[in-house]
């Protein structure tokens, strides 16, 4: 009953806020622009006109999940605390596990059904404004893409609840929030890439023989490397592996090299730790909200 109670006054809440108005219409902005630039280069001047799209949807998933997250997590617990509504809502009979688990469901459901919505209507302007020629792989890889998508707002949010629990001002949540996405999505890739530099050294000159190529090989596997061993800390690395994976064997499905099965096994690492994640930092919230006093 307590969860149940909890689940709709935070859908009800979440849907009527202005963060959420404000996100859609930035939503809708970057759609806009990006088939204003698809009509502007015209589908025959782009060779795989879906991937060109998929890729474009990408980088504004990559954008607008972590903010979703963030937007409607940073005041979870600090909100309704700050509010004095968390005191009410602790007097009836409801759990704190159901205020928890109540706030998170109803993001998850309102983050899915945004996001598959936006995926699913882009899809149809495409073939239907433009056009452009869609298969079920096609459909299949979009729709993988957008739960990763929904996986990659799930951490954030988690992220901004465990702030939000305790943290006794929404402010102080919001302002760590933010703070974890600038270091994952800047400063931490800046890092890697100057320590992947500092390991492997300088590049080798390329001097047009065999020996020089093989040497500049060598040297761009070693960055990688140490560069992906350090970007595993961020949860953006992981949605982009699965977004650029499938991506990448769309653009070469007239090999028909790798199937959609093959993709999937491929990237279900990637699928467990967006799932892990979140769980665990859930678990942390719940462990600290059940021990606190509200006064």
């Amino acid at each position: 009953m307590g969860f149940k109670v909890v689940l709709k006054k935070e859908l009800k809440d979440m849907l009527m806020s202005k963060r959420f108005i404000i996100l859609i219409a930035i939503f809708i902005l970057f759609y806009v622009a990006g088939f204003y630039f698809l009509v502007t280069i015209g589908l025959p001047q782009i060779r795989r006109p879906i991937v060109f799209l998929l890729r474009s949807y990408n980088s504004i998933l990559g954008l607008i999940a972590p903010t979703l997250g963030i937007a409607f997590g940073y005041d979870a617990i600090s909100g309704e605390r700050e509010r004095g509504t968390l005191r009410i809502i602790l007097a009836q009979p409801i759990y704190r596990d159901s205020v928890i688990l109540g706030k998170l469901l109803a993001f998850f459901l309102l983050t899915a059904t945004s996001l598959y919505a936006a995926t699913f209507i882009s899809l149809g302007i495409f073939v239907a404004g433009f056009g452009g020629a869609l298969t079920l792989d096609d459909i299949a890889r979009a729709s993988i893409i957008t739960l990763a998508a929904v996986l990659l707002s799930l951490v954030y949010y988690s992220i901004s609840l465990l702030f939000s629990v305790f943290s006794r001002k929404s402010s102080h949540s919001a302002l760590l929030a933010i703070a974890v996405w600038i270091i994952m999505a800047i400063v931490l890739p800046l890092v890697a890439t100057m320590v992947a530099f500092s390991i492997a050294g300088p590049p080798p000159r390329i001097s047009g023989t065999q020996r020089g190529a093989a040497a500049f090989r060598e040297w761009s596997k070693k960055f990688n490397q140490v560069r992906e061993s350090i970007m595993r800390i961020s949860p953006d690395t992981y949605f982009g592996k699965v977004a650029n994976t499938l991506l990448r064997e769309i653009s070469i499905a007239g090999r028909k090299t790798v199937s959609l099965t093959d993709a999937l096994y491929s990237v279900a690492p990637s699928f467990a730790v967006l799932t892990i994640v979140p769980l665990i930092l859930l678990i942390a919230s719940f462990t600290i909200f059940v021990r606190q006093e509200e006064k």
